[in-house]
């Protein structure tokens, strides 16, 4: 019975006794809409186009098409290395280990060093990789962490808590509730130390929350991973399941003649 998350390139996989499960975040990425998506999408080649005028004025029209039509990978890949650089370094200031600072993150950098300074976290664990066998999906929650009575108790209450950390300019969405939610909600935890499973509860977690990270701040959002979101997650695990089949019965389009 052996619970492992293999490292792939820039990304990595979970198996479960040997047999591979999915993620948390890539249940809810394949099974949750992106409408937002296709705005951000069509911002990037926006942007991407003013920003570039003159190198695309003097490209032949295919390649300017092209520079166009994949300009959101440019800025999708630039956050993806963000986000994945500040959680690295994040990892290692929340153990009050010294890093160096990336001139290209320094904001980014000063902002959680700011959060860690106002909420003083005491850390239980980082980069915590947690499971469900009923379910069948693992995952790695960011931070488990004690906070104090540092801020209005009706607003941030004082007591242990599973934190995400979000980089992205636009905020935190409401998938991250469903993230959060599937990590609090696992049966069981691998100990950081010995690797061993451990039964979910003995954290004794008690919120959960985002926090925001930006080059110009921080903020700390409590989410709601009550029933409602379970249920809701839930559902979307056994939507991903069903996926291959409701994909093989999505044939091409048939054109149906239009009576006269």
């Amino acid at each position: 019975m052996t619970v492992k998350r293999r490292k792939y390139g820039t990304g990595h996989a979970y198996y479960v006794d040997e047999v591979k499960v999915p993620g948390v975040t890539t249940i809810i990425g394949d099974t949750t809409p992106k409408d937002g998506l296709t705005d951000w999408a069509a911002r990037s080649a926006a942007d991407y186009c003013i920003d570039n005028w003159d190198e695309l004025l003097a490209m032949r029209p295919s390649e300017r098409h092209k520079a166009l039509h994949f300009a959101y990978r440019q800025d999708r890949d630039k956050a993806g290395r963000r986000g994945t650089e500040v959680h690295r370094i994040a990892e290692h200031l929340v153990a009050f280990e010294e890093v160096a600072k990336p001139e290209e993150l320094a904001g980014h950098i000063d902002s959680y060093v700011a959060f860690l300074d106002a909420m003083n976290p005491e850390p239980v664990a980082v980069e915590l990789v947690v499971v469900n066998r009923t379910l069948r999906y693992c995952g790695t929650a960011d931070l488990v962490c004690d906070l104090g009575e540092v801020m209005a108790e009706e607003v941030i209450p004082p007591g242990r808590w599973l934190l995400d950390l979000k980089t992205a300019r636009s905020g935190i969405f409401g998938e991250t509730a469903l993230q959060v939610c599937g990590y609090a909600r696992a049966e069981a935890y691998l100990d950081p130390e010995t690797g061993e499973e451990r039964d979910m509860a003995d954290l004794k977690i008690e919120h959960c929350g985002a926090v925001h990270i930006t080059a110009d701040g921080w903020e700390l959002h409590p989410l709601d991973t009550g029933e409602a979101t379970w249920e809701h997650f839930r559902h979307l695990r056994w939507i991903y399941d069903r996926l291959p089949e409701m994909r093989a019965t999505v044939g091409p389009a048939v054109a149906v003649p239009i009576p006269a």
